[in-house]
């Protein structure tokens, strides 16, 4: 058994708790070694114990919820990963984390009297893990000579997977239904992503808040900043399918959620992966999840959703409202980027500054011919 923080150490709603620790991932999938000889044991947050057990779980509860969404398991990490990636729990004195194609690192700073550990929080492990997948899945995108919108791509993919992680757990639905009353547009923990890191900068809202109206137009090249729209527009759909689906005389709330959240993570990667190999915008990934809803044979009310939220963000031109749900066209984007924007990676998490990921062209086409491979075998 190990102590665990669910979501986040400033989550009060699911606070520390006694968990079995899961095993090891099988051979001949994508997995993980973690620095450090701590042996398994309820350690108190804080030492190092607890960080390698926390780190540990969180990472695997990543993989896990989206192999779920996908129906099929993570074979390998990017091509240019060699082996298990390594989790370092606390790498050292710093206010972040990042992701590169040797581990996942997590650091430790003092503000004020606090010290914040960004491994303690699942919610920053999960980012990470998140940029380690969709690398496995597209190792074009995380070059800084696409678009802005494709390093808006993997941020806001980090900061779903946080989300798509709680909402895989039952019992976190169950906070968050009796936290907001079943309005997922309540303050709640699940929209107020990294609370601990966020409070360390000063903002009572998480690090970002994913419950936002932001527009593209709003934006500007910032990747952090363009990452919320996509993010945000996800959070309305979610919302609005709940509301959709929700029959509380006929089925608990939080059994309802749960299901709703596992359908649209699982359109969120089969459309993230359907997206162009390089250069990727928001619209190219709605235009697949459109598609997606409509050849699962949703109701027309999943198709408006996603147009409505997407259209309202500007990802998507207001002319996709008026399309026939039978139509297998590309939706037109609802704001013209300039196409030779560079990406912005200022106030990124340490994943996106890293150098090996500010390549040329030449290394991008490289990281193309990997994908026939495909992690997901």
């Amino acid at each position: 058994m190990i102590n665990f923080f669910p979501n986040d150490p400033a989550a009060a709603e699911l606070p520390l708790r006694e968990v079995a620790a899961l095993p090891d991932r099988p051979a001949g999938r994508a997995g993980f070694t973690v620095a450090g000889s701590d042996a398994e044991h309820a350690y108190p947050p804080g030492t190092s114990g607890f960080l390698r057990w926390q780190s540990r779980q969180a990472a695997i509860l990543a993989v896990q919820a989206w192999e779920g969404a996908l129906g099929r398991p993570l074979t390998a990490w990017a091509a240019a990963v060699e082996g298990p990636l390594q989790v370092r729990p606390d790498a050292g004195e710093d206010l972040n984390a990042f992701y590169d194609r040797t581990g996942l690192s997590f650091f430790h700073q003092q503000t004020g009297d606090h010290v914040t550990y960004s491994g303690a929080s699942t919610d920053v492990v999960a980012h990470e893990t998140g940029h380690a997948i969709l690398d496995a899945l597209k190792p074009g995108w995380l070059l800084a000579s696409n678009p802005p919108q494709t390093g808006g791509l993997h941020e806001s993919f980090g900061d779903l997977t946080a989300i798509f992680l709680a909402l895989n757990q039952l019992d976190q639905c169950e906070a968050l239904i009796a936290q907001t009353k079943a309005d997922l547009h309540a303050k709640n923990f699940l929209s107020d992503l990294a609370e601990q890191f966020g409070l360390a900068l000063g903002r009572p809202n998480g690090l970002r808040n994913a419950d936002n109206n932001l527009r593209l137009s709003e934006v500007g090249t910032e990747v952090h900043a363009i990452s919320q729209v996509f993010t945000g527009g996800m959070f309305d759909v979610l919302a609005d399918l709940f509301a959709l689906e929700r029959h509380p005389d006929t089925k608990d709330d939080a059994a309802v959620l749960h299901d709703v959240a596992g359908y649209l993570a699982s359109v969120l990667i089969r459309g993230l992966r359907a997206a162009p190999n390089t250069g990727a915008t928001y619209a190219h990934v709605v235009s697949k999840m459109l598609g997606i809803v409509v050849a699962d044979g949703k109701p027309p009310a999943y198709r408006q959703a996603l147009l409505n939220a997407f259209s309202a963000r500007e990802v998507i031109a207001p002319t996709a409202l008026s399309m026939n749900g039978d139509e297998g066209v590309e939706v037109e984007p609802g704001f013209a980027e300039d196409p030779n924007a560079p990406q912005d990676r200022s106030t990124c998490c340490g994943t996106m500054q890293l150098p090996e990921f500010t390549g040329t062209e030449d290394e991008l086409a490289a990281e193309l011919d990997t994908l026939a491979k495909g992690p997901f075998a």
